[in-house]
C-alpha cells in the first residue's frame, strides 16, 4: 500500500513494552494528502518484534480518521525541566514513498 504524502506531522508517540520482549508503539498525528492537499488526522499502531540486533515491523495497522483538520504550524517547543530515565525503546520512523 502506498501512502502518497506531502506532509506529516507527528502528534504522540506511546509505546509500551510487550510480549515476548516486543515491543507496541501508537503514534498519532495528522498527514497532507497529495491528491487533495487536505490534512487528515491518523493512528498508526505497529508491533515491533525482537530480533538479534534490535527489532523489526511485525504488524502494522494505518487508520485515516473520518475528520479532516486544518493545520496550523507547530508552536516552538518549550524546554521542560530535566528528568533522568532511560528509554525502553529508540524508534526511528521513516515516510516511505
Amino acid at each position: 500500500m502506498s501512502l502518497d504524502f506531502t506532509g506529516i506531522e507527528i502528534k504522540t508517540i506511546n509505546s509500551l513494552e510487550s510480549w515476548n520482549g516486543g515491543v507496541v508503539v501508537v503514534v498519532t498525528g495528522s498527514a497532507k494528502s497529495r491528491d487533495t492537499m487536505r490534512w487528515k488526522i491518523f493512528v498508526q499502531t505497529f508491533f515491533l518484534a525482537p530480533q538479534e540486533k534490535g527489532y523489526f515491523v511485525l504488524n502494522d495497522m494505518f487508520h485515516f480518521g473520518d475528520e479532516e483538520v486544518g493545520h496550523q504550524p507547530s508552536a516552538p517547543a518549550v524546554q521542560e525541566p530535566a528528568i533522568d530515565y532511560q528509554p525502553t525503546v529508540a524508534v526511528k520512523l521513516f515516510l516511505l514513498r
